[in-house]
């Protein structure tokens, strides 16, 4: 397993690419934050990062990110970036993370229906499956309007943006095409709606440089930083 050290290494060397990446596409560093996934690793390795300045973290799991919630510092601000059930939704709500995987009208009404009885507005992404494959959730495209005009007129939800996951073994040009697309129905949404929807998550540890070059605003990073998991 690698060391508490090592991930802080990896940590700065990941940061110190994402700004370079972003100064060579003409971005502004600010621009862009970096989630660390922490998925499976344990308090002490996140704690190498939250020292180091980290304050970003993402979990895939429910029960994961409740207990870390509970058990680590406060001023982490937590995302899910996992699939999200019904019933799960009231105990993700209570920890105000941004939720990055919201891939069905039914999820968004569950979520409107518990942040109303908790008087909060939840901020979420709308998950989309533009490469279309069948092992990934998500809405396709063409349903992406549809969804949205249900999360305009329901309380207590707020769409800040977009995540996309890229194929696996895609080459350099199919990934800046998956996310080109994203970024691309991201600006529709925008001027049909005339909201602005500040956020794409689109980026992994093996494909973070493309969606740079395409507008990413949060790279979703685990191996980059934690190493291969168990």
């Amino acid at each position: 397993m690698i060391s508490n050290q090592n991930i802080t290494a990896n940590w700065v060397h990941v940061n110190e690419i994402v700004a370079n990446l972003m100064t060579a596409s003409g971005r502004a560093v600010g621009d862009i934050a970096v989630i660390a996934v922490s998925k499976t690793i344990d308090q002490t390795g996140i704690m190498a990062v939250y020292d180091a300045g980290q304050r970003l973290f993402g979990e895939n799991k429910v029960q994961e990110l409740l207990g870390k919630h509970t058990a680590l510092p406060d001023d982490i601000q937590w995302h899910m970036i996992g699939h999200l059930q019904t019933n799960k939704v009231k105990s993700v709500l209570q920890t105000g993370c941004l939720i990055h995987s919201v891939d069905s009208v039914k999820v968004l009404r569950k979520m409107s229906g518990v942040a109303t009885v908790i008087q909060r507005v939840q901020d979420f992404l709308f998950q989309v499956n533009v490469s279309g494959e069948v092992s990934k959730f998500g809405l396709a495209i063409d349903d992406v309007k549809a969804a949205m005009d249900t999360a305009m007129a329901l309380p207590g939800v707020r769409c800040r943006g977009l995540m996309t996951m890229a194929p696996r073994l895609a080459d350099d040009t199919a990934l800046r095409r998956v996310f080109a697309t994203l970024h691309a129905v991201r600006e529709d949404l925008q001027r049909d709606y005339a909201i602005r929807l500040p956020e794409l998550s689109m980026g992994m540890s093996a494909d973070y440089a493309a969606a740079i070059k395409e507008g990413a605003t949060l790279l979703r990073l685990g191996s980059a930083i934690f190493g291969p998991r168990r």
